[in-house]
């Protein structure tokens, strides 16, 4: 009785052992949830970035003032004729 009593607690700290703490236990899988919602955080941002960079490339590919926009602000660039003052401070 004393054998089966041994084995039989020998077998719950087993089992205990691969609930919490082996490959795929309980602890290991709260690690995973945390970086799966750490992932969907970065995830999101990256899709709303993504969708602003295409709204930019829609208006620059169907509107030549927000063409003529960038190459005034990035680039310097002016129309014949006109003036070029760069202020410096």
């Amino acid at each position: 009785m004393k054998i089966l009593i041994c084995v039989l607690i020998l077998l719950l700290i087993f089992l205990q052992y691969k609930f919490w703490g082996a490959h795929g236990g309980l602890w290991q899988t709260f690690k995973l949830h945390r970086a799966v919602a750490a992932q969907q955080k970065i995830n999101h941002k990256l899709i709303a970035r993504n969708q602003k960079l295409a709204e930019r490339v829609y208006q620059l590919k169907h509107d030549k003032n927000s063409v003529e926009l960038l190459a005034r602000e990035k680039l310097g660039m002016i129309k014949p004729g006109e003036k070029y003052y760069r202020i410096i401070e």
